[in-house]
């Protein structure tokens, strides 16, 4: 295990570079981090230190931080409503992506890395043109979407809410083309299979839900162009098969080689202090009073090869 030390609060998210190489088992040097200190932090993994240090004064804390596929770009949502475009080598951001109206909460990159998704508290998703940092797309959300996940072709894109639905829109018909219907508190976490004919969900009900996509029609052409959007009404859909976690809120998931189905989580028992509806994100703080109660004290990141959940989906 490595333990990475800087950040002077706690820690939100994530992300390690070299994702495509990781699927090739090379694995990812750098990892960034996003924490309460309004900070973001470049690490180099094999000499745990920290290479440069990105201030998020002028925009609130970043709740979410994505490498782009091509490693030297990285998105950010933050808490003053806006989503952030860096590069590794600039302290600034490259530009800024406004239009949401509260948080943004996470954040997703397209596979072609010219486009990229933010979610937000305002209950919207939005597709951005990175070329140009203009709103090509808006998808409402029933409610606060709080998880994204693109297919590996870049045709769809799944949100998890707080409600605990998950909404899917085919991106090159800007339809809603299904609503999956299943977990009973928010979603925190999804994953397309190796060939997106199926959807893995985890949710704060302990709960991993598998989703089969193969009776939607999602935009069989070969190439992404944004048409206007469609009115169709989205189906409804109940999940294919549901996998039990006992006291474990599922929030991370990811189909590897295979279809393995990985999924880990905290082990929170009915006493927890995120029992309930909604535990995890839906109770983020926002204001410095309520920090001190519900932050988490480890202000570190542990990277290691710990799985709470390895199941075979076929």
């Amino acid at each position: 295990m490595i333990e990475l030390c800087a950040h002077s609060r706690p820690v939100y998210s994530v992300s390690q570079s070299g994702e495509r190489e990781r699927e090739r088992e090379r694995g990812g040097r750098l990892v960034l981090s996003s924490s309460a200190d309004e900070s973001i932090r470049l690490w180099d993994v094999r000499l745990a230190l920290s290479l440069s240090r990105y201030s998020c004064d002028r925009l609130g804390l970043a709740w979410q931080v994505k490498f782009c596929p091509l490693d030297y770009y990285f998105l950010s949502g933050h808490r003053k409503g806006v989503g952030a475009i860096w590069s590794t080598d600039r302290p600034s951001p490259l530009r800024l992506l406004t239009g949401h109206r509260s948080d943004v909460t996470c954040v997703a990159w397209h596979p072609a890395s010219t486009l990229a998704l933010t979610g937000s508290d305002d209950r919207s998703v939005r597709l951005w043109d990175m070329r140009c940092g203009s709103a090509v797309r808006v998808m409402p959300t029933p409610s606060p979407p709080g998880c994204l996940a693109l297919s590996r072709d870049g045709f769809s894109v799944a949100a998890g809410t707080q409600e605990g639905s998950v909404c899917l829109w085919d991106l090159t018909a800007g339809r809603h083309a299904a609503s999956l219907v299943g977990h009973s508190s928010e979603v925190h976490a999804l994953s397309f299979s190796e060939r997106d004919r199926a959807l893995a969900s985890g949710g704060a009900d302990s709960t991993v839900r598998l989703w089969d996509l193969q009776r939607l029609s999602l935009s069989p052409s070969s190439s992404l162009s944004i048409s206007p959007s469609s009115s169709l009404s989205p189906l409804l859909l109940k999940p294919h098969h549901t996998l039990h976690t006992k006291h474990t809120p599922v929030y991370c998931l990811k189909y590897g080689p295979g279809n393995l189905l990985y999924a880990g989580g905290p082990f929170a028992p009915a006493s927890s202090l995120y029992e309930g509806e909604g535990g995890g994100k839906s109770e983020r703080v926002k204001s410095e009073k309520d920090k001190s109660v519900l932050e988490p004290e480890d202000r570190s990141i542990s990277l290691s090869l710990g799985i709470a959940h390895i199941a075979s989906v076929g």
